[in-house]
Formats: C-alpha cells, structure tokens, sequence
C-alpha cells in the first residue's frame, strides 16, 4: 500500500506512461523505486498501461538495503515485469550462488534464502511457469538444513518448505523427502521431517512409508533417552498412521504397519498410542490400570513392541517393570525372544524380593524350559552378560538352573555359570546359589564324557568346594571312565596338569585300588613332581619310598606347591633333616637380605620340631632379627615364627616385656592374617603376663578396629572376648572387664557378631564358676545384648529376605548372617534364665525396669527401634516373673501405671497383661480391687487404660468361682456405656464368664444374668464386623489364652509377635532355635499356620454360627434399601479415600448439591476432629453407610444389580471426557485413592470411566476438588 505522501507525489508528477517508465528504469532511490513501481502496478490492473522490460536483478545485490524493502521491491518488480520469468531465474541461480559461496553467514544465507521465498511464491501463483532449479535448490536447502545456523533452518521450515514442496515434481519430491530423512538420522533431530509429514505420498513405491529404515528409525528413537526425539517421533508414526489408514486406506501392504489377526488395526493403534502416552506417567495409580492393555499390543510388529516394552522396562516404578515383563514372557514366541534377552533379563535385575519378583522368574523358568538348544544357548550367553545383583541371581538359581534346566545346558557353561555366583559379595547368598547349582548337577540324567566328567569336577575345585566334587564323583563316576583315568596316570606322562590332579583326587574319592597298585609299581619311574602329587594324597602307601625327597631338600623349585610338599615332608622320618633345618633357619648375616623370605626357610620353621637341639637357639636368633626391625619378613614365616616362639614349648621364663616389644613391632609392620594369629595366642600370654594383663590386653584391644572384617577377624574378637570374660570366673580385675566389656558392646554396634561371643564366653563361664561377681557383672551385659539393635536397614533387608529364602529352603543348610543376632539374643536369655533360677530373678527384674523407664511414655511406632526394645523387655519379665520374690509389687505397680499414662502397642499390652495376671495369683481379690480403685479413682481415665484392665480382671476372675461376681460387677457399666471400644471388651468378658458359670454350673451368676446375656448376644450380633475388627489381635487373649498352660518361650517369643505382625526378623527363626524354646515348654498357643483372620472367622462361627456370618460381613446391604428410599438418586462411593480432610470437604460439598448417600470404609471418621473440621456438621444431614475396600466388588455389584450406573473417576485408554458424558439418573460414582486411583481390580467392574478435561502440566486433581466437578455436573444435568 502507498502511504499518504506517496500518492501526494503521484499526483504532483502526473506522469504518463513513457515518463514513469523512464524513471523507473532509471531510480537509485529504494523509496522512490517503490512508489513508482506501485504506480504501474495499479495502472496495469487497471489496464491504462502494459508491462515493461526491467531488469531488477541489480535491486537484489544491495546489501545495505532493509531486506524487507528488496523483498517488497522484487514482489512488485515480477507482476509489472515482461521478462520475469527469466528475471527470477537469474535471480534464483545469484542467490543460490551466494549462498554456496558464503554458507558460513548467516546474515548472508537468510537474506537470500528471503529472496528466494519471494520468488517461490511467485512460481506458485503462476503455475504456468516452471521452476527449473530443483536439483540444485534441494541441494542448497540440504545443506543450509544441516548447518547450524537456527534462524536459517527455521525460516527455510517456516517459509521456503511450504512454497516450494507444492511446486515440486513428484520424484524429485520423494527423493528430497528421502534425502531429508537421512540428513535427520544423521542430525538426530527429526524437527524438519515433522514439517514434512503431508508430503509423504504414501501410494509410491519409493515414498518414505515404503522404506523399512523410516520405521525401524522411529522405533528406536520412541524409546530414546533424548525427549525431544521421542516426541518427535511419536508425532511422525502417529500422522503416518493415520494418512496410511484413514487418508489413503489399503494403499500401503507393509509389514510395519500392518496388525496381524486384527479386524480394526486402527484400534490397535490408538491403543498403542495411548500407552506411549501413559507411559509417561510416574504416579503408579494412572499408569498400572493401563498395562493390562499391553496384551492388545501383541500382534504388533516387533519393533514397536519393543520400544514400548523398552519404555516401561525403565521406568522409575518396579511394579510397572515387573507387570511388563510378565506380559513380555507371558506373550513370548521364538521370533521376539531378542525382546526377553535385552530387555527383560536387565530390567528385572533388581533389588527386590516381592511376591511379583517370584512370579517375573517363575514365568522365565516357564520360558525357558520350552526353548530349544539354540535358544537356550542365546538365552544363556545374554544372561552371563548382565552384572546380577545377589536377589536376582538368587531367584535365577532357584527357579531356573535346576535339574531340567541343566540337562539341556552344554557343559561348556558350567564354569561361566559357577563365575557368575562367586562375584557375588555376600557369602551365604553365594554358597547358596552354588548349593543350588550344585544339587542340579549331581542328578545329572545324561551321559557325560571323561572329558565332560572332568571339566565339572574340576569346577567343584577350583572353588574349594571339595565335598561337592565328592558328591559329584561318587554320583555320575561310570567304570567305562577307569580307563581313561589309567592313561592320564601313566607314568610316562612327564607333566603335571590339571586332569593328572583331578585323576588324583578320583582315585582318592573313589578309592580305586588298581590305580592305587599301579602307582605302587611304578613309584621309581615318576618324576619328582608327579610324585609329589601322588605322596599328597596317598601318603600313607610309601613311608619307604618318602626318603626319596630329603635329597631334594632344601628345594630351589619354585614351580612345587609349598603348602603340598610341606604335607608331604611330614611323613619324612630322617634323622639328620632336623640338622638342616637348623642349619637352614640360623642365616648366615651376609644372606639376610636375598634369603630372608625363601620358601625353604617358611618350609623349615613348619618342620622344625622341639626335639631339635638348636630349638631355643634358633628362636632366639629370631627373635633379634625381628626387634631389629630393619627386615620385611613375609607373613608366612612370621606366622611359623609367632607359632613356636609364643607357646610353652619354648623358653619357660619368657620376658613378657620382650613379648610386647615384639608384638609391637608385628602389629606395625605385618599384614591381617599375622595379627589374627598373635590373637590365637593370647590365653598363653595371659597365663604369663602377671602384672601386664591389663597392658596386654589394652595392647591387643588397640588392634581390633583396625583388622578388615573377614573369616580371621571373627577367630581374633573371639579368642580376645574369651580370654576377657575368663577372667571373671577367677575374679581378676573386674572393674577392667567392665570397662573393656561396655567398649565391646558399643564396637558390636557395627560388628555384631561380638554379641554373640560376649553371650557365649558368659554362658560358658556362668556354667562353669558361678558367683556375685560373675552375676553383678553379667546381668547388664546380657540384657544389653538381649536389647542389641534388631533392625535390618533398608538396603539391607531384601538381602536379609533372600538369606531366609535360602535358610528356608535348605533346612540343613548352616546359619545365616543374620541369625547370629538371634543366636546372640537366645544364648544371653538362657543363660540370664539360669542365673535367675539361682535366686537373682528380682536382681535381673530392677535391671529391666530400669532399662524400660529410658523409654517410658516416649512416642514409638510399630516397628521401631523403642518398639523392638520395650517388646524383649516385657518378653523377659514374663519368662521371670514366676522367680520373682521381692519385685512382685514393685512391678505390678509400675504396670498400672503404665496402663494409666502410656499408649502401648498391642503386642506390648498383651505382655504387660499376661505379666500382671501371673504375678497377681496370690493375691488375686486385692488386685481386683486395686484395678476398680485405678479404674474409678480419676474421671479422666483414659478409655485405653479401662481397656486394657478388662482382659486382665476376666483372667484373674476365672481362677476362683468368688470373683466371678466381683468383676462382672466392674464390667456391666461399659457393657452399655457410650464409648465402643469399651463396650465391646466389656461384653465379650462378660460373654465368656457368663459361658465358663454356666458350663461349671456357678448357678447364683447364671441366675442373676440370664436376661442379660441374652441382650449382649443380640448387640453382639448387631454389631457385626465392626465388633471383631475392634478387637483385632486382641480376640485371643479372651478366647484362646490360658496364662498357665500356654507360659513357654514359643507362646512369649514366636507366637504373640507374629500374631502382631512385629516384623519377621524378631521372631521368625526363633523355631529354628531348640535349645532356647526347651527352657519353658508349654501347649501351643496358635496352631502353626495360624492367620489372624481365619483365628476371627472360626470364632465368629463359634459364637454365632454361620448363617450369620454374611450379615456382620456385609452390613451394607441393610442399608441399601435405606438408600432406594431416599430422594437422591446419586451415590458417592469414597471407601478408597484415606485423607479425613478430603472427606471432610467432600461430606460439604454432598450436603450443599443434595447429594444424599455416601459411602465410607470406617464411620467412625464422622465423630474425628480432622473430619468435622471440614465438614462443617454436614454428615448430620446426609446417609453415610460403611463399605471397607475389601468388600467394594461385592458392594459394586450390588448396587449395579438394583439399576446404578457405575462411574469411575479415572483416566484410562477407554475413559470418556467429563463434558462430554450424560450421567444417567441413577448413578454411582467411585472415587479412586489420592495415590494409586482406583485399583486395577475394581476398573472392570465400572461401567464408564470419566475424567476431566485438563490443560496443564498436573496431571491429576486433588480427588475433594475432583469429586466436587463430578458432583456439580451430576447436578447441573439434573438439577439445574
């Protein structure tokens, strides 16, 4: 357009057509040009003037001029022009020109790339003309595509693409569009193909969707760690599918897209779209209800299959990677085994033992075993590729190198296999798993080769595993092997190798005495090596040929095994080897230096014998050379050294300040297991230490910390904790040993096998010198042990999971790491409990007291450390009360109150309780009116300590028919009081006492509540479910539990916390523990596989037969038919819902809309602060009934048999959005869990699943606000 001024100008000049022309061919002025041109511009469509000859190339090669205006120039300059078909074609090859020349400016290549535009779009409004610049465009646009100028590529995307692709020929354009999706591979960016996707001719043969490389590239990249190409890609697959299958349907036959028995591909598309899309999601409850369409996907090509499973397999939720895997094994074929090698064998590799690990590895073991050789060799290769952790290779092990498994595996893999278990770093996980491998391989069904029998038995040895190599032997050994075994033997082999001494240890095995006698008769014609071989397993065979090596000694070979040739030298009877040794041993001073450490000198200190005459003189000599201190000894002679120099063989009047010096120097200067051996040597020490016991044992003390915790630091804490605790049975030094003993305990805190120790020397010394001393120093010592730190860290407790898998699968198998604590724990009660049969059970009992008062009315929770603690307190307290003397009143108060200011966990109450009952036996009617005093002596008495008095007064009552009436006296008030809780432990107390006089005939109680019994039965009854679930664990300790007969260790430490669900490790192995359940013995409590909910059934059968069962159960069917006859069509379900202030808010919003049924799992939540805080008493005007979770199926289907829609609030593949649904009138809306929505269990029941349109990034609405939307639109539909 002209601005005011210019047509101003126009008019002022009034040129006519031969003078506008002339100025316009002859302008400079960019403005002026401008103005002119627009004048013939509008003379021309107004046809009063024709177009002219001009040549405008010139316009475009003034680069100081604003893009913007050339562009506007050369836009007018084509539609008055004669010649512009050949003007742009000029100006094309300049600029295309320019850009090659100086591709590296990009000032440069943008201002061209502006003017090729112009005249681009000026070939698509005049289609007449052609454009013959196409190959060398596309070449330019290539290259400016793989440059990194962004401004460039964006423009050339944003403007050129579009203009230029329209005009292009149809092979020239497959072949840019080809061109452009190898420059995105090689870029990794596909942005531009994205750009391009409507060009894509899907009917060619050449097109893009023809080429397998295009579809195999997306699938790679879907599964890419780099998001913008992920999202890239999805976008092209999604508009690829849709132009093959709605655009141009039936036109591409390609195996990529196609779905193999599928009657709506396009469905199976969008399902797996919805999954790529899903997948995305880190909250377990949106992405685990989706996974079961995964088994939709199955029919795919494989490629997108596994870009899918690769996505998943990765996620950041172990439940979605095992569900997937699981539906990856469970669809396995031959053809996508590639998906379960690299895909799943890394993904479930994981520290984890849940119940869904075993299920992912049972169904491998499935896989496995139906593969073919090949297969199973693939298989094997990729699993020996994956860097197990200890869980993982455990669940392999077990579940499948088994005996079946085996059988099939070449024997080639054996020794890869057994290399895979011994790089795992816990020692009981890896003997178990070699335990496991070991029992398949024994049972072996096929015929082995010598060979093959050889390489497994050499496995078995080269792990030291030398009973498995028995084991082995003596099971798969055939006699055709005996030949076999004769060549390899023969004397004329000259070397020996490995097979020569597995032959050996054959023979040994097996006892083949022909091999035996053939050694026998060839003895003279072996070689020394091979001799020595043979002397070291046979040596009792030749004594007279032995003789033969004393020429060889001393050796220089330093090929011999050491320790074989030391075996074998000590059946040497040679009078003057004695004298070698000596003259060996006492080094000449000049060959100190260069002999010090020579295999013949630790050989000679092994074989010197005290019988040697120069024996004192050559430790002696010894014993300068290591004060001097200027020569590295090897550990090896050292140890030789330590062992004859500190032992009563030698000189009897030892310096013990020499000692030390000496001692000093090996702990500085010497490696682990020299220092470990010095310990073995304490005891010795001690006897001669005399006043220096306690400088040597502080000397020795100083060294614990510093050793590595392996086989040898346990042989070292032990040999010092004994020698320690020794000392107490002599009463020396007492106040030393407790100091060293708290020092001790504090270092167990990190090496907790010094528990075990310390439990062990006290048990040791109480049997054998028991006195005050040991009793006033042990008693704290022990219950400090017995309180030692139960629980397992995080990280450490799957690893405590799968060594009780393994404990529990081999029941011979020795202990686990973590059944030391235990060991450590029943050892130091057993042996308290000895010393309170020796009359210190009060003594024993102050400790405990003091112990517990640390933590008194202190917060806990199940499980913790406090929790753990208070348990074994009360644990042991009952194991003592029936020694208690002079504590019985001292406890029995410090119990009540208790009850009266604590909160206690219920297996801590129960103790506490069976405690007082069994110490107030004497005196039973004073302790009753002591509790009824407790009971009503404050108006503030919490109901929890009324509740915990009333199993404890219906104990106390049965022991004599006088007390029956006293206590059901007490109990009557609360039997119809206000508080539940109170009323329902009153009434089953009363229940059974009234049940116990009426089967012993107390006729003045049955008379008297015979028409009372009859009314708790039927509150009972009509209490239902609600009744038992308040009694909980605590329904045993009416029904089940006589104090007197079920007293032992397996009632106290076994039953009761497992009955409480303490954690397994408190008490789960105490069965495995003899010894320690033999101190008390009583009936059993629960039958073994007791479970908590069957213990209630069974009772609830009892008490009401089972015509009634369903009723407590199920108590909301009595108030459905409440809900028909209200005048609300709408329920809300919110039994999922944990949060009271989501209930709260969402009981207001229910009152406020009309909507008059709600659903809850507990009602007690309407009487909670929290609740009413949001509620704002609007449960008082609404009907809330009591649905628990794992009664909703049932609850659902019920309310779906009597007409309700059921609507789930949920995103799904299949949901439909909130503003496009029409709620029937009858509707049930089921709210999911503020954390995992609602579960995948419950989905398939819903008639509908909606959500609400959402445009951030949140994925998910708080679930009060969303249950308000769909509350409104219900009403809003209805209503409004």
């Amino acid at each position: 357009m002209l601005s005011i001024k210019e047509i101003e100008l126009v008019t002022q000049t009034a040129l006519n057509k031969e003078e506008l022309d002339k100025q316009i061919l002859k302008c400079k002025n960019p403005l002026k040009l401008r103005t002119l041109l627009y004048i013939k511009h509008e003379r021309i469509n107004e046809e009063f003037d024709s177009k002219l000859d001009l040549n405008f190339k010139e316009i475009c090669k003034n680069d100081n001029e604003n893009i913007e205006t050339i562009c506007e120039l050369l836009r007018v300059s084509l539609v008055i022009t004669k010649n512009a078909e050949k003007q742009s074609e000029h100006i094309l090859i300049y600029c295309l020109t320019r850009i090659r020349e100086q591709s590296n400016n990009s000032k440069i290549v943008l201002r061209m790339l502006k003017i090729i535009h112009e005249i681009l779009k000026y070939y698509k409004v005049n289609s007449n003309i052609a454009c013959n610049m196409y190959e060398e465009l596309n070449m330019i646009l290539l290259i400016l595509f793989n440059c990194n100028f962004e401004d460039v590529t964006i423009f050339i995307n944003s403007y050129i693409i579009s203009n230029y692709l329209c005009l292009m020929p149809s092979a020239l354009l497959i072949k840019f569009i080809n061109d452009i999706f190898i420059l995105c591979m090689t870029k990794q960016n596909l942005s531009i193909l994205c750009n391009l996707y409507n060009y894509i001719h899907p009917k060619n043969n050449s097109s893009l969707f023809n080429n397998s490389e295009f579809w195999e590239y997306l699938s790679n990249c879907i599964k890419s760690d780099k998001t913008y190409l992920a999202k890239q890609a999805i976008y092209l697959l999604t508009k690829s599918i849709h132009i093959i299958y709605l655009d141009s349907p039936g036109t591409i036959d390609n195996t990529y897209v196609q779905i193999l028995h599928s009657e709506n591909p396009l469905k199976t598309w969008n399902v797996y779209f919805s999954l790529l899309d899903i997948s995305k999601e880190k909250q377990l409850h949106l992405i685990q209800p989706s996974l079961k369409l995964l088994n939709q996907i199955k029919y795919m090509h494989i490629i997108w299959q596994k870009s899918l499973y690769c996505i998943l397999v990765n996620h950041s939720q172990i439940s979605v990677i095992y569900t997937t895997a699981l539906e990856i094994l469970i669809n396995a074929t031959p053809s996508n085994l590639e998906i379960v090698f690299n895909l799943v064998l890394p993904a479930i590799n994981k520290n984890e033992l849940t119940s869904k690990t075993l299920v992912v590895f049972f169904e491998l073991s499935n896989l496995v075993r139906k593969m073919d050789e090949k297969q199973l060799v693939d298989f094997l290769k990729a699993s020996l590729m994956v860097p197990w952790n200890p869980t993982s290779l455990w669940c392999i092990c077990y579940y499948i190198f088994k005996s079946d498994f085996i059988e099939k595996v070449p024997i080639s893999f054996y020794d890869q296999i057994i290399g895979l278990i011994q790089k795992l770093p816990n020692i009981y996980i890896r003997d178990g798993c070699t335990n496991v491998l070991h029992n398949s391989i024994i049972n072996l069904k096929k015929i082995l080769t010598f060979k093959e029998f050889l390489k497994v038995c050499q496995i078995f040895l080269s792990i030291d595993k030398y009973p498995m190599l028995t084991n082995f032997v003596v099971k798969q050994y055939r006699k055709e092997y005996l030949e076999d075994i004769k060549n390899v033997i023969d004397f004329q082999n000259k070397f020996v190798d490995n097979t020569f001494i597995l032959c050996l240890n054959i023979i040994q095995i097996l006892k083949l005495n022909i091999c035996v006698q053939y050694f026998t008769n060839n003895i003279d014609n072996y070689g020394s090596l091979l001799l020595l071989q043979i002397f070291n397993k046979f040596p009792e065979i030749f004594p007279e040929k032995l003789d033969k090596f004393t020429k060889h000694f001393p050796l220089q070979d330093t090929t011999i095994d050491v320790n074989i040739l030391l075996r074998v030298l000590k059946y040497v009877d040679d009078k003057n080897l004695q004298e070698k040794l000596s003259n060996i041993l006492m080094l000449d001073p000049q060959d100190l230096d260069s002999k010090i450490n020579c295999d013949n000198i630790y050989l000679s200190f092994k074989l010197l014998h005290r019988e040697n005459p120069k024996y004192v003189e050559i430790l002696k000599y010894w014993e300068k050379i290591i004060l001097n201190g200027s020569l590295k000894i090897n550990s090896k002679i050292c140890i030789c050294f330590i062992d004859k120099y500190l032992s009563s063989d030698y000189d009897k009047n030892k310096n013990i300040k020499v000692i030390k010096k000496i001692l000093e120097i090996i702990f500085d200067s010497q490696t682990d297991d020299v220092i470990v051996n010095t310990f073995s040597k304490l005891k010795y020490l001690i006897n001669i230490a005399g006043n220096d016991i306690e400088n040597l044992l502080e000397l020795y003390y100083s060294q614990i910390k510093k050793l590595k915790i392996n086989g040898g630091f346990k042989d070292a804490i032990k040999n010092y904790i004994e020698v320690i605790f020794g000392l107490v049975g002599k009463n020396q030094n007492i106040e030393f040993i407790l100091e060293k003993s708290k020092l001790l305990l504090e270092l167990a805190k990190t090496f907790e096998v010094i528990y075990y120790y310390i439990a062990l020397c006290i048990h040791n010394e109480v049997s054998k010198h028991y006195n005050e001393n040991v009793s006033n120093l042990c008693i704290p010592l022990l219950i400090d042990i017995v309180l030692q730190d139960a629980l397992i860290h995080k990280e450490k407790k799957v690893e405590y999971a799968v060594c009780q898998e393994i404990l529990n699968n081999f029941k011979n198998y020795r202990d686990s790491p973590y059944t030391v604590q235990l060991k450590g724990r029943t050892l130091a009660i057993e042996t308290l409990y000895k010393i309170s049969k020796r009359g210190n059970s009060d003594t024993i009992a102050k400790n405990l007291l003091a112990k517990y008062k640390q933590f008194f009315n202190k917060r806990y929770f199940p499980d913790s450390q406090i929790y753990i603690q208070k348990l074994r307190i009360c644990q042991l307290l009952l194991i003592f009360s029936p020694q208690l003397e002079n504590e019985q009143t001292a406890l029995r108060n410090f119990i009540l109150r208790s009850f009266c200011e604590e909160i206690h966990q219920p297996c801590i109450r129960q103790l506490m309780q069976w405690l007082l009952i069994l110490i107030t036996k004497n005196d039973v009617y004073e302790q009753i009116l002591t509790i009824k005093k407790t009971i009503d002596g404050s108006t503030k008495t919490q109901p929890s300590t009324i509740a915990a008095f009333i199993p404890v007064l219906m104990h106390l009552a049965v022991t004599n028919q006088d007390f029956y009436l006293d206590v059901i006296q007490i109990l009557l008030p609360y039997c119809m009081g206000a508080h539940f809780k109170l009323r329902v432990y009153s009434q089953i107390a009363f229940k059974i006492l009234y049940d116990k006089s009426l089967k012993k005939e107390f006729t003045e109680v049955v008379s008297k509540y015979e028409f009372l019994i009859t009314s708790v039965k039927q509150i009972i009854l009509a209490s239902g479910k609600a009744f038992y679930d308040t009694l909980g664990t605590d329904l045993y300790f009416f029904t089940t539990l006589d104090t007197q007969a079920h007293f032992s260790i397996k009632s106290i430490f076994y039953d009761i916390p497992r009955h409480n669900s303490v954690t397994p490790v408190e008490w789960e192995n105490i069965l495995y523990s003899e010894g320690f359940l033999n101190i008390i013995t009583g009936l059993n409590l629960f039958d073994e596989s007791f479970e908590t909910e069957n213990t209630v059934k069974e009772y609830i059968e009892y008490m009401e037969g089972n015509n009634n069962i369903q009723k407590k159960i199920t108590p909301w069917k009595d108030a459905l038919q409440e809900i028909n006859n209200t005048d609300s069509d709408l329920i809300l379900i919110s039994s999922l819902i944990d949060k009271l202030p989501n209930l709260g808010g969402l009981s207001r919003t229910c009152e406020v809309f009309g909507v008059k049924n709600v659903v809850l799992n507990d009602v007690k939540i309407l009487n909670d602060k929290e609740f009413k805080s949001l509620s704002m008493s609007s449960e008082n005007w609404i009907n809330t009934l009591e649905v628990k979770v794992d009664a909703l199926k049932d609850f659902i289907l019920e309310v779906k048999s009597q007409g309700y829609t059921i609507i789930g609030a949920e995103q799904t593949a299949e949901s439909v959005m909130l503003d496009k649904y029409r709620f029937p009138k009858k509707s049930a809306i089921l709210l999911g869990n503020e954390k995992e929505g609602v579960p995948a269990n419950l989905i398939p029941l819903l008639d509908v699943c909606v959500e609400i349109p959402q445009q951030g990034m949140v994925r998910s609405l708080n679930v009060h606000v969303a249950g308000a939307v769909f509350i409104w639109e219900y009403t809003k539909q209805h209503f409004v």
